[in-house]
This record gives structure tokens, C-alpha cells and sequence, in this order.
């Protein structure tokens, strides 16, 4: 008998928020207008989003992040960090709308300013389960370096899978590493997608590197 034994595997969190309405509808509410108003703003993403200074569509952020806050504590405590309400959580967010992208960007939420630990991404309106992130192989160069033929004929599955794409539904939420590698999907049905991105930044106490 072989057996399979899987080292070390990647652990990404979905739930959805009970806030997921409010959210929504405050979202939609000061941002819709903005973005019919002057389109996108995001250059060759095709996207209105306030990670970039000239969106124009000013919100109250903190009125949001509270309203995430009870759901990272759960899932942080989910993960496994103890006396969770010892930690000073902090988090930063921005909102992205698009209605027709056809480019994808892999990137990561690392680096910066602040030191960041986790990230998640809020799925506030959506067309379809094919709206979910989309996550890169941290290991696939890797598998790829050992590759021993050019003929791929030859070569199991596992030696092809660079990225997964996790179905979601409006509301969910997908909680991950802040280092892992991540896409949005092409989206190209002209109808309104809303998002939220967050990163996470933790520490104990003061004698924690400052990464703020």
C-alpha cells in the first residue's frame, strides 16, 4: 500500500459576515454614484477603488471595519491565537467596483508601511461563484524546478496546479496569509462587482516590533 501524506498544507478561511447587508448597502449607497459618475480609476485593472488617492468617493471607514471586527476575532481565535482579546487588532481596507475587467494582477498584500499578517476579501455583490479569489502555488516554481521531461504526457497533475480558484458566495468572506499570492478573476459580464479588501495587523503588546 502507498500512502499519500500531505506536508505542511495552506489553511484559507471562509465564513460570511452578519454585517454583510449593512456593509452592502452603505457601500453602495456613497460609492455607486462616484463610480457611474467618472468610471474607473484604476488604470489598466479597469477598477474604482480607494486604495488609489484620486477616487473621490470618500467613506467612514471605522463605521466598516466594526462591523468586521467580531468576525476577525472569531477567526483568528479559529486559527489558533490564544486570549484573543488581549491582541490589538488593527486593520486597514479598501473598497474596489468594476463592471468590466479583463485583467488580471497577481499580487500579494505584503510590505509597506505596516507590518501585515492576514488579509480577506469581502464578496459585497457579485454575479456568480466564479467571482472568488483566485490563490498562486507558493510552491510551484518549485515543482516546476524539478520537472523531468518537456513532455507533458509524461508528468502527473499535481506537476500543473499553479493556482485554484475558491467558489464563493455574496456575503462570504475569504480570510488568508497576507504573503500568498492571489488574483481577481477576469470579469467581464458588465454587471456591477463589489468587493472590500482588508489587511490585518496584530500584535501583542509593546514590546511586539512596532509595524505600524
Amino acid at each position: 500500500m502507498i500512502e499519500e501524506i500531505n506536508l505542511f498544507p495552506l489553511h484559507i478561511y471562509k465564513f460570511k459576515t452578519d454585517k454583510h447587508e449593512e456593509i452592502k448597502d452603505y457601500l453602495i449607497k456613497h460609492v455607486s454614484p462616484k463610480f457611474e459618475d467618472i468610471g474607473p480609476n484604476g488604470g489598466l485593472q479597469s477598477i474604482y477603488t480607494d486604495y488609489l488617492p484620486n477616487s473621490g468617493a470618500m467613506i467612514h471607514w471605522p463605521y466598516i471595519l466594526d462591523r468586521y471586527y467580531p468576525d476577525v476575532k472569531k477567526v483568528l481565535a479559529k486559527i489558533g491565537f490564544k486570549q484573543i482579546d488581549q491582541w490589538n487588532i488593527r486593520m486597514k481596507g479598501w473598497y474596489n467596483f468594476t463592471s468590466n475587467n479583463s485583467k488580471e494582477w497577481i499580487h500579494d498584500h505584503v510590505g509597506g508601511a505596516s507590518n501585515i499578517n492576514y488579509s480577506f476579501v469581502h464578496y459585497v455583490q457579485i454575479d456568480n461563484d466564479k467571482d472568488g479569489t483566485i490563490f498562486i502555488n507558493p510552491n510551484y516554481k518549485l515543482i516546476r524546478s524539478i520537472m523531468p521531461t518537456k513532455n507533458i504526457n509524461y508528468l502527473p497533475e499535481s506537476f500543473f496546479e499553479d493556482r485554484i480558484q475558491i467558489k464563493v458566495e455574496e456575503g462570504d468572506i475569504l480570510f488568508f496569509p497576507s504573503w500568498l499570492d492571489h488574483t481577481a478573476p477576469k470579469h467581464t459580464s458588465n454587471k456591477l462587482r463589489i468587493t472590500t479588501a482588508v489587511n490585518v495587523m496584530m500584535r501583542i503588546n509593546e514590546n511586539d516590533e512596532d509595524g505600524y
